[in-house]
């Protein structure tokens, strides 16, 4: 067809054809302006009811894209954020009669949970414990703690009553104080090499030490447990999360909360929470290696959730390449034992690269990843980013021949379980929040049980990855499944 040289087009507020007009170079065809569907006039002064505007068919998929793609962007702040603001339920584990409060320490009992943070997060002026720390980026790294109430003027037995599942009461969680202890030396305005930044660090590092042998001290253990939070979680959220997983593992080591500048909200939030992520990579990194610096600490476990396992993976993947100029692991040079992915909100084919290609599964002493297909979320996540999936949605049917067989060659150190469970609505929580997924939790890091372990019963695959329900821990391992 051949290219018109002009042509005539109607005025969008008389219904009128104007003078002919050049046609747009930039154009194979010109693009007439949109006749407005009602009664027009035309010169002949007859009434007659103008056509709609006939719309290409690749507009309109175009213009569906480009509004699926906003509500997109809208929903996940809201599907990927936030923490339970009451006490998840008991474990089943518990509810089947397990008490380990039985042997909790007599400082640790007490109806809150005091929770180690360290933040690069900005200060803020509000008053609200919870609030004490923004989404803006901060130059230093504060740590202190914040002081979690579990129920209103509950008691300690009653609070076990709820642990336990002898008890259906609702207990409501609030951040009570939030103190900050000491910071770590900015990280702008000198180099770490220079004479100051050495005597600071030092002072901070003293610091530390003193906090965790005090902490270690009155809860007994020698062990930390570490929790990196996910995409828009505000300063509160990680510590509601650790200080409720701490405390139904017994109440014994310390918890800490790494809280990153994330939580901006508003469509662009994402995208400034994962520069975020990047900026706090230092951050963390420094954290870790001064907290295995403790005389104090013998292993620290770390659990990074949703898009903080990306956060942390690339932390542990620098320190892994440090630690192996010297032929070390992170077993070795932070003391790295169970390294937790839980939902991990990446794409399915970069983390292959990390934990596959670059064996960062087999730096720390024992590697967990929990899977849910069902998790709404990461849905959500991968039609957004337009990924092929995402790491917390993989089941068995995902994995190549060649990934089937790594996983079954390092079964004894790295394990994948799809977790079928109920997550309510959106489900992205479920690795605590589930008293099923919990009651695993709890024999991983607790009583250090491998999959394999008896005490575990889950359900083995043709795949080399493991099957959570419902009702765990009440089955007795069934014969190797081939689908759930």
């Amino acid at each position: 067809m051949t290219r018109p040289d002009r042509f005539r087009v109607r005025d969008f507020r008389t219904g009128r054809l104007q003078a002919n007009r050049p046609a747009s170079r930039n154009n194979t065809f010109p693009i007439p302006f949109p006749t407005p569907n009602r009664a027009m006039r035309p010169r002949s002064g007859r009434t007659r009811k103008a056509k709609p505007m006939a719309i290409h068919p690749q507009h309109t998929h175009t213009r569906s894209l480009t509004i699926l793609v906003f509500l997109l962007a809208l929903l996940l702040p809201l599907f990927l954020s936030g923490c339970a603001r009451t006490l998840v339920p008991a474990p089943n584990l518990y509810q089947l009669g397990a008490n380990p409060y039985q042997q909790t320490p007599e400082a640790m009992q007490f109806s809150g949970v005091d929770v180690v943070f360290a933040t690069d997060r900005l200060a803020t002026d509000d008053k609200r414990p919870g609030r004490a720390y923004g989404y803006k980026r901060s130059n230093t790294l504060s740590v202190g703690i914040a002081r979690v109430g579990f129920g209103n003027d509950s008691t300690w037995d009653q609070l076990v009553d709820v642990s336990t599942g002898a008890s259906k009461r609702k207990l409501p969680l609030r951040i009570l104080s939030a103190e900050e202890i000491f910071e770590f030396p900015p990280t702008a305005g000198y180099s770490i090499n220079q004479p100051e930044f050495a005597e600071h660090f030092a002072q901070s590092q003293q610091a530390l030490d003193d906090l965790i042998a005090d902490y270690l001290q009155r809860s007994g253990g020698d062990s930390a447990y570490v929790f990196v939070h996910g995409f828009n979680n505000g300063f509160d959220d990680s510590i509601y999360a650790i200080a409720q997983i701490w405390h139904f593992l017994g109440r014994t080591g310390v918890p800490i909360a790494y809280s990153w500048p994330a939580g901006r909200g508003t469509l662009r939030g994402y995208a400034y929470d994962r520069e975020s992520g990047e900026f706090t990579n230092f951050h963390l990194k420094l954290f870790l290696r001064s907290l295995a610096a403790s005389p104090s600490i013998r292993r620290i476990h770390v659990i990074g959730h949703s898009r903080g396992t990306d956060v942390l993976t690339t932390a542990l993947r620098e320190l892994a390449i440090e630690a192996g100029c010297n032929d070390q692991k992170l077993s070795d040079t932070i003391k790295l034992g169970h390294l937790v992915l839980a939902a991990p909100d990446m794409d399915f084919q970069v983390m292959a690269q990390r934990l596959g290609a670059e064996s960062l599964q087999l730096q720390p002493l024992k590697t967990t990843v929990y899977l849910n297909p069902e998790d709404k979320a990461l849905g959500l996540a991968s039609l957004l980013f337009l990924s092929e999936k995402r790491l917390g949605r993989v089941t068995a049917k995902d994995l190549s021949p060649k990934q089937i067989e790594l996983i079954h060659r390092l079964n004894d150190r790295a394990a994948y379980i799809d977790t079928y469970v109920k997550g309510g609505f959106i489900g992205h929580s479920y690795f605590y929040a589930n008293p099923a997924v919990l009651s695993d939790l709890i024999l991983l890091l607790r009583d250090d049980a491998w999959v394999d372990d008896p005490r575990r019963p889950l359900e083995s695959t043709e795949h080399g990855m493991w099957i959570l329900r419902n009702n765990y821990p009440q089955y007795p391992t069934p014969t190797t499944s081939t689908q759930p």
